[in-house]
């Protein structure tokens, strides 16, 4: 089966032209699906904040008679409503927290995690500074979009709960893949400068395994209506080498189940 990846890409607006509300955003990329595909049924998947994405979407599609047959939550950590300072804390973060950041989810994590071990020596309000020495234009560019649409996601996720949006429960299958919560766990010795910063971040802004079958209950109705099943590793490790391949096997099943395939179990 065909499968989309959906990302906000440099350039594609202006910023002051970026949808102002998680609703906006849903439609917007909801509209981008149907260009590839007009019709249903539509299988969604988000992680992290592209999970409350996929809710919004499937809640959308749901409202105009468009079938959506599974909605997979990849370990979502900040569904709206949010209780947490999100905004707050992005808004405070600097260049620096962003590689810290990149540095368990990129591929070429490792080179992060050097770069910011190498800044995070200077003074806090240097840090960003000393990070522009060091980077290339190109470098710098990529880092400083990132920076901006981590900060805009926070916005759209903290105002979502004051929208006052009537939601109807998702009717979609719903699959909670749900990882560890190792930010609550003891720092190893060894933990590193940006494992330790990533750490800080969640700790201000993630919910826990309970508060998070609240919220996903809040928009399907009911947290009996969801299956979950823990995989391996932590929120980004999950998507990391060995541990993806569980995740995938788990989305591939869960697939297989809704009978959107024409295909024997």
């Amino acid at each position: 089966m065909p499968a989309y990846g959906v990302s906000w890409p440099k350039g594609a607006r202006p910023r002051a032209e970026w949808p102002a509300t998680l609703v906006e955003l849903a439609e917007l990329i909801l509209q981008e699906v149907q260009t590839i595909a007009p019709a249903g049924p539509y299988l969604f998947a988000g992680h992290s904040f592209g999970a409350a994405v996929c809710l919004q979407m499937a809640q959308l599609a749901e409202a105009r008679g468009i079938e959506v047959a599974m909605v997979a939550l990849l370990d979502p950590r900040s569904l709206p409503p949010i209780t947490a300072d999100i905004g707050g804390t992005f808004g405070a973060a600097g260049l620096s927290d962003t590689l810290a950041l990149l540095s368990e989810t990129a591929a070429e994590g490792s080179r992060f995690s050097e770069q910011f071990d190498e800044v995070s020596k200077a003074p806090a309000a240097d840090r960003d500074s000393a990070l522009r020495r060091i980077l290339n234009p190109a470098a710098q560019a990529t880092l400083e979009h990132v920076h901006e649409t981590s900060q805009w996601f926070a916005t759209l996720l903290a105002d979502a709960g004051r929208e006052g949006n009537e939601r109807k429960p998702v009717k979609a299958k719903k699959l909670l893949l749900r990882a560890a919560e190792t930010w609550l766990r003891q720092p190893a010795p060894s933990e590193s400068r940006s494992k330790a910063a990533v750490r800080t971040t969640q700790t201000a802004i993630f919910q826990t395994d309970g508060e998070v079958v609240e919220r996903v209950a809040a928009w399907v109705g009911s947290a009996d209506s969801m299956t979950t099943v823990q995989v391996p590793g932590g929120h980004f490790a999950m998507l990391h080498e060995p541990h993806v391949a569980v995740t995938a096997l788990r989305l591939c099943h869960a697939v297989v189940e809704t009978g959107a395939l024409d295909v024997e179990p």
